[in-house]
């Protein structure tokens, strides 16, 4: 089998699938932060960023292992799942799936050593199943802030100017990749974290949204994404497992009060738990499951 890690990032109480190639790490020091150090690494050792977690989310696993390389093992290929969302290894219809238990992860996202080896032959990185939208842009705008967008742009622009039309293109385009998903070879792996950390380190000094979480990163590696298949880069996509349970009306409110009082996202973001604990999940998981490709 192909000498692959996909870290899996925790940030709270939950399943924890691990076996020689899904690596759990938990994020940050919140709540639960005494249960994970005792079940998994910790994105807080050796050159890191943890005290950004609130805002940078899994990046701060993504820093840590771009800078630790080694205490992963130096892995030739490296991936980025969710306590939540996890690669399904094998082609389906639909870009999307859930289950409410962990109960046979393995067997419900096909895994085996044979399985990553055919999804990683013949191509260069994995990616989610990209989504349709109206378009990339006007998707983040409604949800979030366009100004946030037109600040990454603008550095992109600056300090990766080679990259300015692929993403703009990106931008205005219909195919959307979400999530923060993917498996890439080591050396696009450092190219990609180079790429990120460089935007993301002046987006923090100069967006007018410091506290609220990075919502940015997902179209910041979809633009990633993009600009490999322009370099002739070879792409598998792949289906996501939703792995997570209906919560409670109650669970709904608190999370809700929350993130209004950790600013953590745009108006709608905040009430996002409130919506979809009304909307039928067959409803929501339209968009979710239709792909672009």
């Amino acid at each position: 089998m192909a000498n692959l890690k996909i870290l899996v990032a925790y940030h709270k109480k939950s399943p924890v699938v691990e076996n020689e190639v899904f690596l759990p790490i938990h994020l940050g020091q919140g709540d639960d932060y005494d249960y994970l150090a005792t079940q998994m690494i910790g994105d807080d050792t050796g050159d890191n960023i943890s005290q950004k977690n609130s805002t940078y989310n899994e990046f701060t696993a993504v820093y840590w292992a771009w800078k630790n390389y080694d205490k992963i093992g130096n892995p030739d290929y490296i991936g980025l799942n969710h306590y939540r969302r996890f690669f399904i290894f094998e082609k389906r219809k639909y870009a999307f799936y859930d289950t409410d238990s962990a109960d046979g992860i393995f067997e419900k996202l096909n895994y085996s050593p044979e399985n990553v080896d055919k999804v990683l032959e013949g191509v260069d990185f994995v990616a989610p199943m990209p989504n349709v939208r109206s378009s990339v842009y006007n998707n983040y705008k409604f949800t979030h802030h366009a100004d946030d967008f037109n600040l990454v742009l603008k550095i992109i622009n600056e300090d990766f100017p080679f990259m300015t039309r692929t993403a703009t293109d990106y931008a205005k385009g219909k195919t959307t990749f979400f999530y923060n998903a993917f498996i890439f070879k080591k050396q696009e792996f450092f190219d990609y974290c180079n790429f990120m950390f460089t935007v993301l380190e002046k987006y923090e000094k100069q967006t007018k949204h410091p506290t609220e979480r990075m919502f940015i990163t997902e179209r910041l590696t979809g633009i990633y994404f993009a600009y490999l298949l322009e370099q002739g880069k070879k792409a598998n996509y792949l289906p996501i497992l939703f792995l997570g349970r209906k919560k409670k009306f109650k669970e709904v409110l608190a999370e809700v009060r929350q993130n209004f009082k950790e600013k953590k996202g745009g108006f709608l973001i905040c009430i996002k738990p409130l919506i979809l604990y009304f909307i039928p999940k067959r409803i929501y998981y339209i968009r979710k499951k239709r792909t672009a490709l």
